[in-house]
């Protein structure tokens, strides 16, 4: 299922590099990413994602702008060759670290260990803050990377609780692999991102 509708924009709640909340003409609430709609603004024409809503799946209530009517057009800055969202209408392109135009790829390029780097895994995304705020307990000087992995959201932005934690300086970056996007640093595989973690 696939339930899209047009809509108005009747006013910006918030808006950051990442993701701009807006709110509909019918009172519904709306996210778009810059990334794919690069300016939302009041009166614009929007098509949006109703979905999740649709279905009542607990997405907290939003729809998707997939993108706005009134842009002409959208076009990207970065010729990077890592492709997001393949095969999907959405598909980009990221500079992933790992790949040959990545000023890190030298350095990953012949990584095969993490050298016993601590890793914890959570299964829940709300497990985070404990895990990231117990580690700066015992060592303050310990440097956390967050790896978000393409297993439920892919957009890191949609993510209100990772931004409160890096302003709050308990994660110090934060790393984005497979389909997942928008991390600090951006990876193909959970592997080339334990690498990253490591020696990034």
């Amino acid at each position: 299922m696939f339930n899209t509708k047009k809509t108005v924009a009747k006013k910006i709640r918030t808006k950051t590099e990442e993701k701009i909340e807006v709110e509909l003409e019918d009172g519904a609430m709306a996210i778009a990413y810059p990334l794919f709609v690069s300016k939302v603004e009041e009166g614009d024409r929007l098509l949006v994602n109703t979905t999740a809503v649709d279905l009542g799946l607990g997405t907290g209530g939003y729809h998707y702008v997939i993108c706005n009517l009134d842009e002409a057009a959208h076009t990207g800055e970065d010729s990077a060759h890592i492709m997001k969202l393949r095969y999907t209408p959405l598909q980009f392109s990221t500079r992933s670290v790992d790949s040959q135009e990545s000023k890190h790829h030298e350095t990953l390029a012949d990584k095969t260990s993490i050298e016993s780097m601590p890793v914890i895994v959570g299964s829940l995304h709300s497990q985070l803050p404990s895990f990231a705020a117990t580690a700066k307990h015992l060592n303050p000087q310990v440097k956390i990377a967050y790896i978000m992995t393409d297993g439920a959201a892919l957009p890191l932005s949609i993510s209100n609780l990772v931004s409160e934690l890096k302003e709050k300086g308990l994660i110090d970056t934060t790393i984005t692999c497979g389909q997942a996007y928008g991390g600090d640093y951006d990876a193909v595989n959970i592997y080339s991102a334990l690498t990253c973690a490591k020696y990034v």
